[in-house]
Parts: structure tokens; C-alpha cells; sequence
């Protein structure tokens, strides 16, 4: 029988976790630890809140445009990469059919309406055992539901978003044509901008490798998936880094500019870290 994590939590394992990506009995075990890590159980409750919110954009207002027609067809063929892959580790892993919500169960704190406020107290198991590498469950890991919901909010924010970039009494500037490689931004961002590096991971350089971007995240103090990065130009610089990430205190994504040394005790941040929401 596999030893059962301990917190901290990383956030892929919570993620898999919320969505049913994991094995029946491992995460029958898991549950029980969950509940009791404060920072797990707020954590899957901001995962309801998304879900929420992103149930409530059917009926919202303030979507003022649509996805661009390049961003739609990105992500889709993005998707079904994923959906592909999963499909394939699903019918080696598994031969049967897999439960694909799990209630989150009594906590102590109050949590929203969502989809795990169900009670689960008959669930029990083992706590105690070291913790064990992630990287086959990491390797099922379905994010593309993920990407679409960040597409979804960046749409929501229309024009305002990022502007806590924006010099007063600025202009927004036109978004790069669709060809380009890299995103011209200059002193700021717009929507469709961002919403470029969705699904996208085109950094040159060692940002380029996957495991180099993850350490110049967490260098800035951010512990949660990327959802996509790009270079770009920001502030006369041709070198700049935009990454998204999944979002935090509510937020449903936030976005990180950074320069290309960014990395373990350099996070080499070029504006504050904005959350979007």
C-alpha cells in the first residue's frame, strides 16, 4: 500500500485531488490528511469559488468581446493535446470507471456552496506514512479545463485588465499582430495581450526549460501552476517574461513580468505581482 502525503501540500497534488485525478484508494487515505491542513482545505475551497464564478459567466454582462479567433484555436488544439494524453493514462491506469468529484467533508472553517461541501466523514485511512514522489500522478495531470477558465476571466475583465500597470492619463496601445512571436506590450498590457500567453510556454533562452520557469516562479514567492508564458517587450525591454499563473486570494489568475535571469534567489520581478479577478 503506497504511504500517503503529508503537508505541506503541493498545489498539483490539491488540483488532482479536486478534480478526481487520482487513484480511488490513494485518495480515500488522502482526504483525512487534507481536511486537517488548514492551508489544503482554503485552498480547495478557492477551487469552489472558481468554479462558481466561472458557472456565473453564462449569465454575465460584462463580457464585452469575444475570445480572438487565434486564442480560440490555440487553446482548443491545446486541449485536445491534453485530452489525448489523459485519455491514454487513463486506459493504462485504470480499467474501470473512476469517481470524478469527492467532497471535501466536515472542516472546522466555513466554506462556500460548491461542489465539495457535501459531508464525508465515513472516509478514513492512515496518515502517518513519509511522503512519496508525485511525478506519475503529475503525469495525469488535466489542466486544460484550467486554461479555459482563465481565458474565460481574462475575457470577463475586457479593457481594465492589468491596469494597475497603466500610467495615468496613458493610452491603451494595440496588441501585437497575431503572427508575432513575442507580445509588444511597451509600458502595459491590454486583454488580448495576455490573453496570448494562455496556453503558450515560446520563452527563449533557460526559461525555455519547464523546471528553470517553475524555480523563477517560486522564487517570487508563487507556488502554483503556470498556465502559460511568453517573452515580450515591456518598458524598452526586448527581453521581458509574462507568465500566468493559477490565482490566489480569490483571484483567477495572476500574472508575473519578469526579466530572463529570473531564478532561485533572483525572481528579478519588473513590476509587482497582479492578481486578476
Amino acid at each position: 500500500m503506497s504511504p500517503v502525503p503529508q503537508p505541506p501540500f503541493p498545489a498539483e497534488l490539491l488540483a488532482d485531488l479536486h478534480a478526481g485525478n487520482i487513484d480511488p484508494d490513494l485518495a480515500a487515505r488522502l482526504w483525512p490528511a487534507v481536511r486537517q491542513d488548514p492551508d489544503a482545505r482554503r485552498y480547495l475551497e478557492s477551487l469552489d469559488s472558481l468554479r462558481i464564478s466561472l458557472t456565473g459567466l453564462a449569465e454575465s454582462d460584462r463580457v464585452v468581446r469575444p475570445m480572438p479567433a487565434d486564442i480560440a484555436a490555440r487553446l482548443e488544439a491545446f486541449a485536445e493535446t491534453l485530452g489525448n494524453e489523459a485519455g491514454r493514462n487513463d486506459s493504462a491506469d485504470t480499467a474501470g470507471a473512476v469517481e470524478t468529484t469527492v467532497p471535501l467533508g466536515d472542516i472546522p472553517a466555513p466554506a462556500p456552496a460548491g461542489r465539495f461541501a457535501a459531508a464525508d466523514a465515513g472516509r478514513s485511512g492512515p496518515v502517518g506514512a513519509a511522503p512519496i514522489s508525485l511525478d506519475a500522478r503529475r503525469r495525469r495531470r488535466r489542466i486544460a479545463a484550467g486554461i479555459a477558465a482563465a481565458a474565460a476571466v481574462l475575457i470577463c475583465a475586457g479593457a481594465a485588465l492589468f491596469a494597475g500597470f497603466r500610467p495615468e492619463g496613458e493610452t491603451v496601445p494595440t496588441a501585437a499582430p497575431t503572427g508575432t512571436t513575442g507580445t509588444e506590450s511597451g509600458a502595459e498590457f491590454d486583454t488580448t495581450i495576455a490573453l496570448r500567453a494562455l496556453g503558450r510556454h515560446d520563452v527563449p533562452g533557460r526559461l525555455a526549460d519547464p523546471a528553470a520557469l517553475t524555480a523563477c516562479v517560486r522564487a517570487a514567492g508563487v507556488d502554483r501552476p503556470v498556465l502559460g508564458s511568453t517573452e515580450m517587450r515591456f518598458r524598452d525591454r526586448d527581453d521581458a517574461v509574462l507568465i500566468l499563473v493559477g490565482g490566489r486570494n480569490g483571484a483567477q489568475i495572476t500574472a508575473l513580468v519578469v526579466g530572463p535571469g529570473c531564478g532561485p534567489g533572483n525572481p528579478e520581478l519588473l513590476t509587482p505581482i497582479t492578481d486578476i479577478g
